[in-house]
């Protein structure tokens, strides 16, 4: 295997261990709704009575994967993609890639329209530098050749961690403007506290917080606070928007409290290596869901709220982007492109 491809390879290793390379064998029961081999929904769910529900999509044609339940906000979610736009590489159903993301969120967005974001929890790009500090080209490559893939996905929030700031170096300049980083202990070019969207007559504020963390690089002219520290900002937040979606990396402590002291957080999603299903659950007014590493399974929850902006109900989707779930054109190719342009750099024959 020539360096650029093992490096690609290095991505892997959570799927050897992961649960996700095949389909859950829980006790599980069928939605009434769908073929039972596409949908499996967690029966009894204690939470169910609370307005949180939960369903598994792991098998099954694309269209039948898509929900159509309805929602007055959807949060499609990912992260921990660590600079490679492609898929898990798992020697059975390798999942996961930008390009079956962007062909799941489309088919869903056409088969139920409602207002909807593509946010990611962090960890979109990998430190470009080695050991000894020695800059490693093939990785500013798959910086750079994500950064170009995670605009032309339409992503629409980016929760910016350590990782990623070690990996912006390698971004053009002019995607590195238009990248839509945000984040509330984390300040530096380019990056803004939250991003506001109007939906439904409702202002809905995304920001994000990521633990410190030691990188290889140099992290010259941002500045990391401690996720705690994120609590001012996010009060500061909640004086323009009825309700705040926070994006968390690496900190579910920290974070639980920064939900239980300011209500107008109404979901968290949390990343940092969740390899199993997990059902949603409340901190506080929060709906607190996990985010499946390397997004082999993209998160989809589905939200509908009251009249004081709070959720009502909650459905919280995981999706295997498994080889039933086609690529979308242009990504795909912008995929082989990066591929071959990783092994160049490389320095592979």
């Amino acid at each position: 295997m020539n360096r650029g491809r093992l490096l690609q390879a290095l991505a892997l290793a959570p799927c050897l261990w992961s649960l996700g390379c095949k389909p859950v064998p829980t006790a599980l029961v069928a939605s009434p709704s769908v073929s039972p081999s596409a949908v499996i929904q967690a029966a009894p769910t204690p939470s169910a009575t609370a307005g949180l529900y939960s369903e598994l999509a792991i098998d099954g044609p694309l269209d039948v994967r898509v929900s159509r339940a309805p929602a007055d906000l959807v949060l499609y979610y990912g992260s921990e993609q660590k600079g490679s736009m492609e898929t898990c590489g798992c020697p059975h159903r390798p999942r996961g890639s930008l390009a079956r993301t962007a062909s799941y969120v489309a088919a869903s967005r056409a088969a139920s329209p409602a207002p909807s974001l593509l946010v990611n929890a962090g960890a979109w790009l990998t430190d470009a530098v080695g050991f000894q500090n020695m800059p490693m080209p093939q990785l500013a490559v798959m910086d750079r050749t994500m950064a170009e893939g995670i605009l032309q996905g339409g992503w629409d929030v980016l929760n910016v961690t350590p990782r990623d700031l070690a990996g912006l170096p390698g971004v053009k300049p002019a995607d590195l403007a238009r990248l839509p980083m945000v984040s509330a202990n984390i300040e530096g070019p380019h990056i803004v506290p939250y991003r506001l969207f109007t939906v439904g007559g409702r202002t809905v504020a995304v920001t994000g917080v990521a633990e410190p963390e030691v990188t290889l690089s140099d992290l010259a002219g941002y500045t990391v606070h401690p996720v705690s520290d994120a609590l001012p900002v996010l009060h500061s937040i909640a004086e323009k928007a009825d309700a705040i979606v926070l994006l968390s990396y690496g900190s579910a402590a920290p974070v639980r409290t920064l939900a239980q002291r300011e209500p107008k957080i109404v979901t968290v999603i949390d990343a940092a290596g969740h390899n199993q299903y997990v059902e949603p659950f409340y901190v506080k007014n929060a709906v607190w869901a996990l985010s499946f590493v390397q997004t082999m399974r993209l998160g989809e929850l589905r939200l509908s709220f009251g009249p004081d902006n709070r959720v009502q109900s909650a459905l919280d989707r995981h999706i295997d982007l498994d080889p039933e779930v086609p690529d979308e054109p242009i990504l795909l190719g912008m995929q082989q492109r990066a591929r071959t342009a990783i092994d160049a750099a490389s320095g592979a024959p």
